[in-house]
C-alpha cells in the first residue's frame, strides 16, 4: 500500500522567501508536529553538527532534530551497494526505523528489513560487485567422494549482512554436521546462505550441493570420533584432504607425463625440457606465486604440481609412488614413499591455500624438500 506524504514547508534557500515542499513519506503529520514542539528552531540557525549536510533549507530544523534525537547512524554499506553515484544518503535510527534522505525529501521505513524488502525488488544481490580489496562473487570449489566437485560463491559482506536481515536463520537440527561456527539461512532460488563467524566469511550454495557437501562433513567428523576412539582402524586408509582431487584414479601414476607437460603449457615452460633440480623447482614455484591463487587455478595446477613434486623425490631421494585406496571416499590417493609415505600431497595443497601464507621459509616447498634431501 502507497504510504501517505506530508508535505514539510521549506525555504528554497536561506536568502529567499520562496518556499517549497519537503516531502516525507513513511511518519505522520502528527509525529511531526510532536518533534517541532520539543524544540525552539533557532537553536539550528547555526547548526555545526553530524547532520548539518542535511539542513539544506530553512524549516528542516525539524529533520536534523529526529536525526540527533534517535542517534542516526549512517548505513554506510548500504549506500554503497544501492545508491553508489545518486545522492541518496540511508540513517539507521535508535528505534531500528531506517531514514533516506535526498535533495527532495525523506523516506521513512518501520525496520531495516522493510526498508532492504522495498529497496532490493529489481537488484541481483549475487551479481559481480567490486570491492577495493577483493573482487566478489569468489568462485569457489569442494571435492566431494568418487571425484565430483561442487562450484559455489564467496560473496560481498555486505551482501551477507543483507541476506541475514531478509531471511531467517535455519535451525541448527538441520544441518547439524556444519564445518566450523556458522549460521545459515535459506535464501531464494533454491540456495543455501552460510555465514562463517570465525572469520567473517560468507557464501551461497546451491540447496543440493550443500547438502552433498554436508553428507561429506557428517563422514569427517565420524572419522575423527572413531580416530579419538581408537576405533579408526575400523575404516581402513582414509584421508579427506584428498578427497576428490584425483581423477585420474589408479592411472595417475601412468598420466604422470601428461600432467607435467599440462605444468609446462600452464606455466609457459612449453619450450624448457623440466629438470629436478631444487633451482628448477624454485624457478616452478615464482611462476605459481605471480598468479593470483584462486580454487580454479588451484584445480588445474594441484595434479601438475604434484606429478612434479613427486618425480623430484624419485629423482633425489630414491623414492617410489605409492597409490592407495580410499574406500571411505571412493578416491585413490598418489603419495610418495621413503621408508614410508610422507604425505607429499599435504605441502603441494598448502602451495594452492589463499588462506595461507606460504612465504614462510619452512613452508616453502623448495626448502621442505632440502630439508629432507638433508634428513636421509
Amino acid at each position: 500500500m502507497r504510504q501517505k506524504t506530508v508535505n514539510l514547508k521549506v525555504k528554497t534557500s536561506f536568502n529567499s522567501e520562496n518556499e517549497m515542499n519537503f516531502r516525507l513519506t513513511g511518519i505522520t503529520e502528527k509525529e511531526i508536529a510532536a518533534l517541532i514542539s520539543e524544540f525552539k528552531p533557532e537553536t539550528y540557525y547555526n547548526y555545526e553538527g553530524d547532520y548539518k549536510a542535511y539542513y539544506m533549507y530553512p524549516g528542516l530544523e525539524v529533520l536534523i532534530y529526529l536525526l540527533e534525537k534517535f542517534n542516526a547512524i549512517f548505513l554506510q554499506d548500504y549506500k554503497y551497494l544501492l545508491y553508489p553515484t545518486t545522492e541518496v544518503f540511508p540513517y539507521l535510527l535508535s528505534d531500528n526505523r531506517v531514514v533516506v534522505i535526498t535533495g527532495g525529501g525523506a523516506s521513512f521505513f518501520k525496520s531495516e528489513k522493510e526498508f532492504l524488502k522495498v529497496n532490493l525488488t529489481n537488484l541481483n544481490l549475487l551479481s559481480k560487485r567490486t570491492l577495493a580489496s577483493k573482487d566478489y562473487p569468489i568462485s569457489r570449489i569442494e571435492y566431494l567422494p568418487g571425484n565430483k566437485l561442487i562450484f559455489f560463491h564467496q560473496i560481498n559482506p555486505i551482501i551477507g549482512n543483507i541476506f541475514k536481515n531478509l531471511y531467517d536463520q535455519l535451525d541448527k537440527k538441520e544441518y547439524p554436521h556444519v564445518k566450523f561456527e556458522s549460521k545459515l539461512y535459506k535464501i531464494s532460488d533454491g540456495k543455501i546462505y552460510q555465514h562463517y563467524l570465525n572469520n567473517n566469511a560468507h557464501f551461497v550454495y546451491r540447496i543440493e550441493d550443500f547438502e552433498s557437501l554436508h553428507q561429506k562433513q557428517k563422514i569427517v567428523i565420524r572419522l575423527a570420533n572413531a580416530q579419538r576412539n581408537g576405533k579408526i582402524s575400523q575404516y581402513g586408509f582414509s584421508e579427506p584432504t584428498m578427497c576428490g582431487r584425483n581423477f585420474y584414479n589408479d592411472q595417475f601414476v601412468a598420466n604422470i607425463d601428461n600432467l607435467i607437460n599440462k605444468l609446462k603449457a600452464k606455466l609457459a615452460l612449453v619450450d624448457e625440457n623440466l629438470e629436478y633440480t631444487r633451482k628448477e623447482l624454485i624457478k616452478i614455484e615464482n611462476r605459481i606465486f605471480s598468479n593470483l591463487i584462486t580454487d580454479q587455478y588451484a584445480n588445474e595446477l594441484f595434479l601438475p604440481v604434484l606429478a612434479y613434486v613427486g618425480n623430484y623425490c624419485v629423482e633425489n631421494f630414491n623414492a617410489e609412488w605409492s597409490l592407495e585406496y580410499d574406500k571411505t571416499f571412493d578416491s585413490w590417493v598418489p603419495d610418495i614413499i621413503i621408508g614410508n609415505p610422507i604425505r607429499i600431497y599435504d605441502k603441494v595443497l598448502i602451495m594452492f591455500d589463499p588462506n595461507f601464507t606460504y612465504v614462510s621459509f619452512e613452508n616453502k616447498l623448495s626448502n621442505y624438500l632440502s630439508g629432507l634431501l638433508n634428513k636421509l
